[in-house]
């Protein structure tokens, strides 16, 4: 009995002490890649639905930490050679893009054309990248910017696309927690629906890729009832945990638990 209740304490002691992470990276030890989610990291997957908890948003802490994403490189290989930008998640990030108050307004002053906010979040991504001089006092300096300027917008996508190629390097933007964008459905589905629409303007760009993470209430409303919305579905994937995945991970828990009890 000795013997159970010491095998009972050791499986208690290798559980993780904390399971949601709140848009923070994990620790390299729990983090484990199931073969099913090998897919939803390659850059060629624009769009991953998954429902709440199977690790949308783990994958975007994941993907934006150099650390995780070398290690992530052993298994998806260009993500050695990219850089990651996180282009909305659940942790705020006034500067990368606008939290859904700023949203809103955003919205208002600019008739709901979500895509000419989104195009403005990857401008700021692109120009930083870039060192180009690019108005960001105030989101709707940017914004203006990006509308009163499409030449020159076209011509710093352009010379983005450029950069990554000659330094044989991927840039990467990712969206995730699509539901801190707005407390309204509608708002939302605007804002997801201009979203994907950037997405798809973004593709022809080489070496210029997004992921954008998405829960399956949110995808199944109507936010791709626009031209080409075909070609962003035909990338996608969705995120799920089958038995033998739930059971790779119990064993990786075990292996690296702390003191004696891993190994």
């Amino acid at each position: 009995m000795s013997d159970v209740n010491q095998l009972r304490q050791a499986i208690i002691n290798a559980l993780p002490e904390e399971t949601s992470y709140s848009g923070r990276a994990p620790d390299l030890k729990n983090l484990y890649v199931p073969p099913a989610h090998v897919k939803a990291l390659r850059l060629d997957c624009h769009l991953v639905i998954g429902a709440r908890g199977v690790g949308k948003s783990v994958w975007t802490a994941a993907l934006s930490d150099p650390a995780l994403r070398k290690v992530l490189g052993s298994t998806v290989k260009e993500l050695e050679d990219t850089e990651v930008r996180v282009g909305f998640a659940e942790k705020p990030n006034i500067d990368a893009y606008p939290d859904s108050d700023t949203f809103s307004r955003l919205l208002e002053e600019y008739n709901n054309d979500s895509v000419l906010i989104w195009k403005s979040v990857i401008a700021r991504w692109v120009a930083e990248c870039l060192s180009f001089d690019l108005p960001a006092g105030k989101w709707s300096d940017t914004i203006t910017w990006v509308k009163e300027n499409p030449e020159k917008m076209a011509r710093l996508m352009q010379n983005a696309s450029q950069h990554f190629v000659n330094n044989k390097k991927y840039g990467l933007i990712v969206f995730d927690a699509l539901d801190r964008s707005s407390q309204n459905w509608q708002t939302m589905d605007i804002i997801v629906r201009g979203l994907l629409q950037t997405v798809l303007w973004l593709k022809p760009f080489d070496n210029l890729s997004s992921k954008v993470f998405l829960r399956e209430d949110q995808f199944g409303r109507s936010v791709t009832d626009f031209p080409d919305a075909s070609k962003l579905q035909a990338t996608r994937t969705e995120l799920t945990w089958e038995a033998h995945d739930l059971h790779g991970l119990l064993w990786q828990t075990f292996i690296n638990a702390g003191n004696s009890h891993g190994h």
